[in-house]
């Protein structure tokens, strides 16, 4: 059961990382994944917010192609993919990632994501509309209707690494 956990959730990311379902996470999924998000966020491509974005997304396809890519063809397999997730090194990843989610979201600078901030960087990576008031209350940690940049790492480090199935941010992105 335990190792059922987190192979069922490093599929659903892997799943939400494949923007073209072909199977594979290629540098093309990041950077569609980055317009994606500043799209989502009303952020111009050509701005700096936008162009940061991009360039965070570009340093986590990096970070995953050098953990993951184990044959070195510039595809991560879901095989590849499953075989680094919730490791210690995949934190770097993660934080890297989460890094860049909440920069992006932060849409006021004040940094601190609200549920609004929170609910459109979710639509954005195509979590169910069903599922994102639970993601939002998940995230929000302590409750207080906004998400700080420790609390948002905290959670997706649960996410990734935390076999329980019964708190709140197991079921971040639905049911396991």
């Amino acid at each position: 059961m335990v190792a059922s956990v987190i192979e069922t959730r490093a599929k659903k990311i892997f799943k939400n990382f494949d923007i073209d379902h072909d199977g594979a996470i290629t540098k093309d999924d990041f950077e569609v994944m980055a317009k994606r998000l500043t799209d989502a966020l009303g952020i111009k491509s050509s701005s700096g917010q936008g162009r940061g974005v991009a360039d965070s997304y570009a340093k986590v396809w990096e970070e995953l192609q050098r953990q993951a890519d184990t044959d070195r063809d510039g595809r991560v397999t879901a095989a590849e993919y499953a075989a680094v997730f919730g490791t210690r090194d995949f934190v770097k990843v993660l934080d890297l990632a989460s890094d860049a989610e909440f920069k992006a979201a932060d849409t006021d600078g004040d940094d601190v994501l609200s549920q609004q901030e929170l609910r459109n960087m979710l639509e954005a990576y195509g979590v169910p509309s069903s599922e994102i008031g639970n993601a939002v209350q998940a995230l929000d940690q302590d409750g207080d209707g906004r998400v700080s940049r420790q609390e948002y790492r905290e959670a997706w480090h649960s996410y990734y690494t935390d076999t329980n199935t019964d708190t709140p941010i197991s079921m971040a992105l639905g049911r396991i």
